[in-house]
């Protein structure tokens, strides 16, 4: 009976020590371990670099934006992400915008500077900048918002950039963005003063 009661104290005590060696911290100089966590840059990547490259990633859905005056006045454009679409404007695959008789207008702008109804493009792993024009015939308050977002990755955000404030807005978080249109000052419109931002957060 002593034998099996020494023979369980020494088992024990050997499972205790190989579990305490399991559980150990690491020095200081040992980098972490990698994720797969996306941080977005600004500038282009640097060679031999570690970042993760800006590659196509395989998402399809699309962002729906919507500028407004009240009610009665508003417009709208449909930005499509597909792997493999083309930045460019394609007939067919993208749809040219036409003033219309609106008190305003929206588009988007194709990497080849053609104004869109519909822009279709692909998404990159660190994001996408996509030029907006905005345009209207009185100046008054108006309001550019994110109404839809269908399929688009949750670590993607939608960022609105305004050139002319250099303010920009999370429109994931905070769906529409206030500004001041001037007819009279060209500053205030056109293609020049909005960007929508698709990128990791």
């Amino acid at each position: 009976m002593k034998k099996l009661i020494y023979l369980l104290v020494v088992v024990s005590a050997a499972y205790l020590s190989s579990c305490q060696k399991d559980v150990s911290v690491a020095p200081e100089s040992t980098p972490p371990a990698s994720t797969t966590a996306v941080t977005p840059t600004t500038g282009p990547l640097t060679p031999g670099s570690s970042a993760i490259t800006d590659t196509i990633v395989n998402v399809t859905g699309f962002i729906k934006l919507e500028l407004k005056k009240d009610t009665f006045n508003k417009d709208n454009i449909v930005i499509y992400f597909t792997p493999e679409a083309k930045a460019i404007y394609v007939p067919g695959e993208d749809a040219p915008y036409f003033q219309g008789f609106g008190a305003e207008s929206l588009s988007s702008i194709s990497s080849d500077g053609i104004a869109l109804s519909v822009n279709e493009l692909p998404l990159k792993n660190l994001g996408d900048c996509i030029k907006l024009k905005v345009s209207a015939k009185t100046s008054a308050v108006y309001k550019l918002s994110l109404i839809r977002r269908d399929s688009i990755p949750a670590r993607y955000h939608v960022w609105l950039m305004d050139g002319l404030k250099k303010d920009s807005l999370d429109l994931s978080v905070h769906c529409s963005y206030n500004f001041d249109i001037v007819t009279s000052d060209t500053t205030t419109y056109g293609k020049n003063r909005f960007q929508v931002k698709v990128r990791p957060k």
